[in-house]
Order: C-alpha cells, then sequence, then structure tokens
C-alpha cells in the first residue's frame, strides 16, 4: 500500500467511525526547510471552537510500512489520539496556556534550524541567528508516553507574552540544559550498547582523534540544539579542536581531528546522506561545523 492509498484508508475508516459526528480533513502544513507534510483534522461538529490537534501522518505510515498491524489498527490509533484531547476541555486550555508566558515560560526550547532553507517559515515564527542556522523556539505544551504536543512560537505570541525575543531566547537556553544531553561513541550505540536505556551521559568518554561521537538529547528530539550550550562542550570537548557533522535537526557527531582530515571531504558525504538517507524536514545542513578548542566556541568550518 502506498502513501496516498494507506492516507485514503485512514479517511475511509475514520468517516465510517465519526459519520456525521466530526469534520475529517488532511490539510498541509509547512515545515521544517520549507517542506510540508499533511496533517489529519478532526473537528467535532458539537464543538464551538474550530481549534484541534495536527495528527501527522507520514509518522504513522512509516510506522505501518514496518509491518505488524493493519489499517484498522492505525484507524483505531488516530481515533484515541483524538478522544486524548477531549477530557476537561483541554485543547482550550492548551491554547490559553500558550498565551501566558508565566504559564509556558518553563516550557520552551530552542531548536536549530537551517536560516537559508527556512525563509517561508522563518517570516512568521521567531528566531534568533546563530552562524548560517536559525534558533526558533517550541513550546511543549504537552509531554507523556504518547508524544509531545507543541507549538512554535510566532511573533504575535512574542508581542502577547510582552517579553523581549533576547528574553524568550535566554529562557529557552535555560530550559534546555534540563533537558538531558549526552555524548556518547557512535560505534558503542550502533552495536547496542545503550539499546537498553542505559544512561550514557553518566558514561566518562575519553575522546580519541578521529572516532565520531553522537550527540543529542534524552527524547532524541530536536537534540542539534545542543551546538548552543557551550559550558555542556567545554565540559565533554575541552581544549580539543573536533568537526562538528550536522547528521539531523535531532543529532549532531563529532569527529577530534587528525592530520589529513577535510572540511571539503566531509561536506560532501553530508550532502550524499542528507540526501540518500534524510527526509527533507529532517535535514540541517550540508556542511560541517568546527568546535575550535582555542576559542572554546562552535564556528563555521572553514
Amino acid at each position: 500500500m502506498n502513501y496516498q492509498e494507506f492516507v485514503d484508508s485512514i479517511l475511509a475508516g475514520l468517516k465510517e467511525y465519526y459519520r456525521d459526528e466530526a469534520v475529517i480533513s488532511v490539510n498541509s502544513v509547512l515545515c521544517n526547510n520549507n517542506g510540508y507534510r499533511d496533517a489529519l483534522h478532526i473537528r467535532y461538529t458539537w464543538e464551538d471552537s474550530k481549534i484541534c490537534p495536527s495528527i501527522y501522518l507520514d509518522s504513522l505510515y512509516e510506522e505501518f510500512g514496518e509491518g505488524g498491524h493493519d489499517i484498522d489498527y492505525y484507524v483505531d490509533t488516530v481515533v484515541q489520539m483524538r478522544k486524548d484531547y477531549e477530557p476537561d476541555n483541554i485543547i482550550k486550555d492548551s491554547v490559553r496556556m500558550l498565551m501566558d508566558w508565566n504559564r509556558i515560560k518553563d516550557k520552551v526550547y530552542p531548536i536549530l534550524v537551517s536560516q537559508e532553507a527556512n525563509d517561508q517559515f522563518l517570516e512568521h515564527h521567531v528566531y534568533t541567528p546563530f552562524l548560517d542556522l536559525a534558533v526558533v523556539y517550541e513550546v511543549r505544551v504537552r509531554e507523556d508516553e504518547n508524544g509531545i504536543a507543541s507549538s512554535k512560537v510566532t511573533y504575535s505570541m512574542l508581542n502577547i507574552y510582552g517579553i523581549s525575543k533576547a528574553e524568550l531566547h535566554q529562557q529557552a537556553l535555560k530550559n534546555m540544559k534540563q533537558d538531558g544531553y549526552s555524548m556518547g561513541d557512535l560505534m558503542y550505540q550502533m552495536l547496542g550498547f545503550f539499546a537498553d536505556g542505559a544512561d550514557e551521559e553518566e558514561e566518562d568518554i575519553e575522546l580519541e582523534a578521529g572516532k565520531m561521537y553522537i550527540l543529542s538529547n534524552k527524547n532524541k528530539r530536536h537534540g542539534a540544539a545542543c551546538l548552543l550550550y557551550e559550558d555542556f562542550l567545554k565540559e565533554k570537548l575541552g581544549n580539543r579542536t573536533a568537526f562538528i557533522i550536522p547528521s539531523s535537526i535531532h543529532e549532531t557527531l563529532f569527529i577530534p581531528v587528525i592530520d589529513g582530515m577535510s572540511a571539503e571531504d566531509l561536506n560532501e558525504m553530508i550532502c550524499q546522506v542528507n540526501e540518500a538517507e534524510l527526509k527533507a524536514c529532517e535535514r540541517l545542513s550540508n556542511h560541517c561545523y568546527l568546535w575550535d578548542g582555542k576559542e572554546q566556541k562552535v564556528k563555521m568550518a572553514a
């Protein structure tokens, strides 16, 4: 079953389930790198609010492609996901929360994206330049075993908060430090040494020149933002100079520099991997960066 057939089957199942009780639609939502994702919206006919959660179909299709469940399972999954927002006017409360700085200030986090590839998105969303990247800000409205419900901060939201962009940025960096970042040996993780959920961030690794180390947060979500966390990088890398490979918006790779290693070769590899392995919405950059051990900061790689 291809993606469109999957979507059509989900819609058919939902329309049979809800009948006249809900209006069901699929809408294109602008996402990272000026791409679009199909968001499923289920609006109950008996509700006065037009606001409803977005359920992204591409994620469900990926899981479906891995096998194990039939289409009815995913129809039931979507129904349950929508039901999770029914109790106690949770949607309306979430909207009120989003508009109240005092309620969300401990829930806002930074996300790194490409500045050049997100010109459309950045027109409406608050951002702070970082090298050739952009720091945007995400409010995690809900976090539970089913995932994260979030919203990006727009300029209109910032006006409602009554704070400056600098204040928003500093609060996001403060919250980021609670996000459980860790750096581990890439080969160890690929071999499954930490597959059982062990705390690899507690691992006192000894960096070796030429080896790859993976850096992300505990949720493996938007972990590339750790490039903003200079105290952590100073602790882990110290005065070692290392190339930084932006493997995705969720994680980065660090390679302590050895003789003969060039940024040009790494850039070629990054472009190939981005094209062959990553969805467009998960790409961060097509070139490497550098942790300068002398200056103790992240820089553009020459």
